[in-house]
């Protein structure tokens, strides 16, 4: 029936006879093309989160300049400072990474077992990959700390007397 299919329709109609094996790889290699680019995607939202956790915690040094200079000037040293913002940046990894999962296994759950069966009638076995979950999860937390580098130095850096004068 195929051969018939493709002699006398296929080329008048553009049509295309696949078997059910040669179906899955279209379709599969459709799905492929299309996120071929989440690589990218990746790689500008890491960036990103270098940025703003670096962006977020140097505004906190500068808003808290006072604080952390009475705190340099009752005898707090320069490195239990720098790991005092240094721990907020990985408290933001660590939160950022427990809500994107969560919200991650929420989106996927409904998209497989709600959107995808009342949209195209098809049933999806959920896949989570918990290899690349725990991969990114922990370069998220390590780039929130690269974040957190720069500011956790220049608040370790304030000079608690200057900062109390004013200056």
């Amino acid at each position: 029936v195929a051969a018939r299919i493709r002699e006398e329709l296929a080329v008048k109609y553009r049509l295309r006879v696949l078997s059910s094996a040669e179906m899955i790889e279209y379709f599969a290699a459709q799905v492929r093309e299309a996120f071929s680019l989440q690589h990218l995607l990746e790689v500008v939202t890491l960036f990103l989160v270098v940025v703003g956790v670096g962006d977020t915690l140097a505004a906190t040094v500068a808003a808290r300049r006072r604080q952390f200079g009475m705190m340099r000037a009752i005898g707090l040293h320069r490195t239990r400072l720098f790991r005092i913002v240094m721990l907020e940046g990985m408290a933001i990894g660590v939160l950022g990474v427990l809500l994107a999962v969560g919200l991650g296994l929420a989106l996927s759950t409904f998209w497989v077992q709600v959107q995808f069966p009342a949209l195209l009638g098809w049933t999806l076995e959920q896949y989570v990959p918990f290899a690349f979950v725990t991969a990114a999860g922990m370069v998220t937390v390590v780039l929130c700390l690269v974040g957190a580098f720069i500011p956790s130095v220049r608040a370790a850096l304030l000079s608690p007397v200057a900062i109390l004068r004013g200056d």
